[in-house]
């Protein structure tokens, strides 16, 4: 079980990120689970995403942050929740907690344009030379040559969903369980490849 180290945050540096998701359509989904609770009480998937700062009267409820996924308004007060964020490649992740409860807040893949922007404001997200290189270098590809790239890591990703199999059928777990990683990476990797590329993007969403 991968174990996810949160960085703290707090509500304004939470409503910046999730803005910037907004702003560029980045879709999200969510998990409200009450404590002590594997299954969550809410679930919800491929949603878009928009985020409101509420000055509350400090006597009563004080100042709010209003999330709205999709058709649905979730509402933390400031003084009872903690708040918390990581950004890990080109996806988001924000952890709401109160009293009982956790809300996890977590985005599709990023297009290179929101990652520039979200470097530029958010300190715990920040890119070395070698990575600025392979943004700027991918942003640039055409259609054709993104396609053939991502296609060979799909190949691969085939490959080893099914060698994946072969291994399940003959009882070998451990290998199973290393083949159905890699293919679970390789299909990833190839998903944020193309959504980097706005020329990709924009072939493909035309489809």
């Amino acid at each position: 079980m991968t174990t996810i180290n949160m960085v703290p945050s707090n509500a304004g540096e939470v409503c910046d990120l999730l803005e910037i998701l907004s702003k560029h359509g980045v879709h999200c989904s969510l998990e409200f689970k009450a404590d002590h609770n594997a299954d969550p009480l809410i679930s919800l998937v491929d949603e878009p995403i928009a985020v409101k700062y509420i000055e509350g009267d400090l006597m009563e409820t004080g100042d709010l942050v209003e999330i709205t996924l999709g058709g649905a308004d979730f509402t933390f007060s400031l003084g009872d929740h903690e708040f918390f964020q990581l950004v890990q490649g080109a996806q988001v992740t924000v952890l709401i907690t109160g009293p009982n409860y956790a809300a996890w807040f977590n985005s599709q893949s990023m297009p290179s344009e929101a990652i520039f922007e979200l470097t530029a404001c958010n300190s715990a997200f920040i890119l070395d030379d070698d990575e600025f290189k392979l943004i700027e270098y991918v942003r640039g590809l055409k259609f054709d040559d993104v396609l053939d790239a991502v296609k060979g890591i799909l190949d691969e990703a085939q490959k080893a969903a099914h060698n994946a199999a072969r291994c399940n059928t003959k009882g070998e777990e451990m290998n199973y369980c290393t083949f159905m990683e890699r293919t679970e990476a390789l299909q990833r990797l190839a998903t944020f490849l193309g959504d980097a590329n706005r020329d990709y993007r924009s072939h493909i969403n035309a489809c």
